[in-house]
């Protein structure tokens, strides 16, 4: 799988903000774990609904009486409410509901990609700080 867009800068500009105030980052490598845990479940989640809106906005009837030759008014309102919940009739992707579902769940997936390279790189700094300490003596 291919890196979400946005994930690295998204991560780049965080850490530049706490350096360039003179904050203090701490990390907690279960805490991070965590937060990536709910990640999945939040782009688990966000997939779910963006199925379900497919399936139960996307019908071919909203039983508006739009199977009625004469009801025109009824048939372009389904009309707007399939194209409002899964695109279509110029409706950009993002002004539907799968569209917002499906921009939450890369949002989750971009958040989880940038704490797991702040993990892997935590946790490379650490073998290679203990490395050294061990290297001159010094048990953790």
């Amino acid at each position: 799988m291919t890196e979400p867009a946005g994930a690295l800068a998204g991560g780049s500009a965080f850490t530049e903000q706490i350096l360039s105030t003179g904050g203090r980052l701490e990390l907690q490598p279960d805490a991070i774990e965590r937060l990536m845990k709910a990640c999945d479940k939040l782009a688990d989640d966000m997939e779910n609904l963006a199925r379900r809106a497919r399936l139960e906005l996307g019908v071919d009837e909203f039983g508006l009486g739009e199977r009625h030759p004469n009801l025109h008014s009824a048939q372009q309102l389904a009309q707007k409410f399939r194209s409002k919940a899964i695109g279509g009739s110029g409706i950009d992707s993002e002004n539907t509901a799968v569209g917002l579902f499906t921009s939450h769940r890369d949002h989750a997936l971009e958040m989880k990609a940038m704490l797991q390279r702040v993990l892997d790189a935590y946790r490379a700094q650490e073998a290679s700080t203990i490395g050294n300490l061990e290297g001159i003596g010094i048990d953790e």
